[in-house]
């Protein structure tokens, strides 16, 4: 009977779909942007990233002025690196276990 759980629950996860998209265009931005995530390791990286990446990318560019030196590239590969730093912290402990990382974003802005 365990084995029929364990594979009711691999067949769920299996037809989960990795791919997640995000479009920002509200008034919580003076930007507008469209992100789609394919997580090739699974569906819960492409959920984190559809969730937290746009917004992190958009509240750094809506807080810089024109004064400023940092560029715009900069300020999306900062939030890139910010969102992987981020992942990889909660799920180190699963690549101990032998679980593989995958990922893919595009962002268009």
């Amino acid at each position: 009977m365990v084995a029929d759980c364990n594979n009711m629950l691999v067949l769920t996860d299996k037809l989960k779909t990795q791919d997640r998209n995000n479009i920002v265009n509200d008034d919580s931005s003076s930007w507008r942007a469209a992100a789609v995530f394919d997580g090739h390791g699974g569906w819960q990286i492409s959920e984190y990233a559809s969730e937290f990446l746009l917004y992190s990318a958009l509240s750094k560019l809506d807080a810089v002025s024109e004064t400023d030196s940092i560029s715009v590239d900069e300020i999306i590969n900062n939030s890139f690196q910010s969102i992987e730093e981020d992942i990889i912290k909660m799920i180190r402990s699963s690549f101990k276990l032998g679980f593989k990382e995958g990922r893919s974003f595009k962002l268009i802005l």
